[in-house]
């Protein structure tokens, strides 16, 4: 009952275990999933950060640089509405005027309205007047209407054509004008052309605000929405750690109780086979005492007489007891002999190293006498030598 117990345990720990795996595996997707739409949209909000901070700062350039050099009495050239690339054209046309003031007819120096002409005086034939890209005050309608706008090479041909008060001018910036002025944009750049570039380009930078500004408040958005959602699926992922670990622990516990309650079964089916073959075995002894005890009883029975069996044992004691005194005797005497065996012959080897040594020292004197006669047989010839 325990071993099942633990084993059902154990089964819904593992189960228990695989959920909280599952679950895990799923929080630790959906994190990384996040964490990388994470990334991306602060990359992104940091891009339109960038962006935004750039326009805004370039913006804000501009709009101090034009406000610099705007007069107090309201230049006519901020009142204009050109189309972007046809600045220069229109710088060209009216340069310095544009920095004129429209005035009351009685006013300063500046633009006065004046009545249409009763008449229309056209521009050449297949010139586009610049009115069509260009939006002005009524004080410059006289002046625009007789203004023309030609290519650049089709300017010198046209000149001839035009009529008091009328002029040419090209996108680029060049002028030919009725009384046969001409001028290149290169030789006369306008500063109002630069100025209604600059215009232009501040209220393009106004849009690309707007634009940019809304582009970051979407990303902005979009990030603390990810970046919520991160906090909430790195929460998970650490609840479904915990639920794992927690559930691992309990599947080592089982798995541990499952283990020891098989172990006692074992134990305990170990003991109850050692107690069968015990029984078997003392069963086994039983029958076999009861055998020895019958035959015990019938040699009994078949017993003589037990002092005289008694006696005869005291007589062979004895004997035993003279033969074992007579063998340590003799086995004495024999070791004594092999003692003074081995004494004599450890001697004997001795004696012979002995005799070889002498031998060795009687060549050695015989060969050192010889080499002393010999010498001196030598000595005394040479004393003959020198006597004679």
């Amino acid at each position: 009952q325990a071993e099942a117990a633990a084993t059902e345990k154990a089964r819904a720990a593992q189960a228990m275990s695989d959920r909280a795996e599952k679950l895990l595996s799923e929080a630790e997707n959906a994190r990384a999933d996040t964490q990388t739409r994470e990334a991306d949209a602060r990359a992104e909000r940091s891009a339109a950060e960038g962006e935004a901070n750039a326009l805004r700062t370039e913006t804000a350039a501009l709009a101090r640089l034009l406000d610099r050099d705007t007069t107090e009495g309201g230049q006519i050239l901020d009142r204009l509405q050109v189309q972007q690339g046809f600045e220069k054209a229109l710088g060209a046309a009216l340069a310095d005027d544009l920095r004129a003031p429209e005035v009351a007819a009685d006013g300063p120096s500046g633009w006065a309205i004046l009545p249409a002409y009763d008449s229309d005086q056209p521009l050449p034939p297949g010139v586009t007047a610049l009115t069509h890209h260009v939006s002005v005050p009524d004080v410059l309608a006289r002046r625009m209407s007789q203004i023309g706008l030609v290519e650049a090479d089709e300017g010198s041909r046209l000149q001839p054509l035009l009529k008091p008060g009328q002029r040419l001018v090209s996108p680029e910036g060049d002028l030919w004008r009725w009384d046969g002025y001409r001028a290149w944009s290169e030789d006369m750049p306008s500063a109002a052309a630069l100025r209604l570039e600059q215009l232009n380009r501040l209220e393009a930078l106004k849009q690309e605000s707007v634009q940019a500004e809304a582009r970051l408040a979407g990303a902005r958005s979009a990030h603390d929405s990810l970046q919520a959602r991160l906090a909430d699926l790195t929460r998970a992922d650490k609840s479904a750690r915990e639920a794992r670990r927690e559930a691992d622990q309990e599947l080592t516990a089982a798995t541990r109780a499952v283990s020891r309650a098989e172990a006692d079964r074992n134990m305990a089916e170990g003991k109850l086979e050692n107690l069968r073959l015990a029984v078997s075995r003392h069963a086994d002894d039983a029958t076999e005492a009861r055998k020895q005890k019958a035959e015990a009883e019938a040699a009994m029975a078949d017993l003589g007489d037990l002092d005289a069996a008694r006696a005869k044992v005291e007589d062979v004691k004895v004997t035993v007891e003279a033969a074992r005194m007579t063998m340590m005797a003799r086995r004495s005497a024999h070791d004594e002999t092999r003692r003074e065996g081995e004494a004599r012959a450890q001697r004997r080897e001795q004696i012979s190293r002995e005799l070889a040594t002498w031998s060795d020292r009687l060549a050695t004197a015989r060969t050192r006498g010889a080499e002393l006669l010999e010498r001196r047989d030598s000595a005394q010839g040479e004393l003959a030598r020198a006597a004679g």
